[in-house]
């Protein structure tokens, strides 16, 4: 069953190839040309699936492609103009290193690992910010950027750290300085804001389990995510 949820899209493709093979081999022995069309047909589906996996390859939560061992991510955009927020800071530098972090999954029902990317090198002359401050009481804690994972797997390992997740104000305030964040974030070689659903909670944690709140930063609109859907996340104190 863990297999069959984490390669669900996978599984399901192949059973229907199997099944239209068995079909088509039927009609081969009815028609010769029924059968090469049926043949040609499979292997363009095969290619299309191939073609679209290799395009859709989700990123793990700390913009490291799931199944690879980098250490350096190359995807490094230029935020739009802006001007920067405050910075909260630590009494001395915090060295930041490449490790392993390891959880229990409650969507796959296994144990996890994802790699911990630590930032640009350009941030380096910021090992001593703790976070960014977005308004008098909400600091957004620099280091601690979810970029796509599944909700419950975020809650599981968001449990590692320091901070928590922002309820619907704290989310909705840093939505609305996306811009201002980001030019902190490029500064100490975080990964910028993006414009996805990033997760909230709603203050009681059986409720966040079954509904998955999320705040659309394309639109600045409420949403829900399924428990197999890729979101984002940020940690505040």
């Amino acid at each position: 069953m863990s297999f069959y949820r984490r390669h669900i899209a996978d599984v399901n493709f192949a059973l229907i190839l199997v099944v239209l093979a068995c079909l088509f081999y039927w009609y081969a022995l009815e028609s010769t040309t029924l059968g090469i069309m049926g043949a040609l047909l499979l292997i363009a589906l095969v290619c299309m699936r191939v073609s679209l996996g290799k395009v859709d390859k989700p990123l793990g939560p700390f913009l490291v492609p799931l199944g690879t061992a980098k250490t350096e991510n190359t995807y490094d955009p230029i935020p739009e103009p802006a001007e920067k927020l405050p910075y909260i800071y630590y009494d001395k530098p915090v060295r930041q290193t490449a490790h392993t972090i390891r959880y229990y999954s409650p969507y796959l029902g296994m144990e996890q690992e994802v790699l911990f990317r630590p930032r640009k090198k350009r941030g380096k002359a910021f090992d001593n910010v703790r976070g960014i401050r977005v308004t008098d009481r909400l600091i957004l804690l620099r280091s601690i950027l979810f970029t796509a994972n599944f909700p419950g797997d975020i809650r599981e390992m968001a449990k590692q750290y320091e901070g928590r997740l922002p309820n619907e104000a704290e989310i909705k305030q840093i939505y609305a300085k996306f811009k201002e964040i980001n030019q902190n974030l490029y500064e100490c070689g975080e990964p910028l804001l993006e414009k996805r659903k990033y997760l909230y909670t709603s203050g009681n944690e059986e409720d966040d389990k079954e509904m998955n709140y999320c705040l659309d930063f394309t639109t600045g609109e409420k949403s829900l995510a399924d428990c197999d859907s890729y979101v984002c996340a940020v940690l505040v104190a």
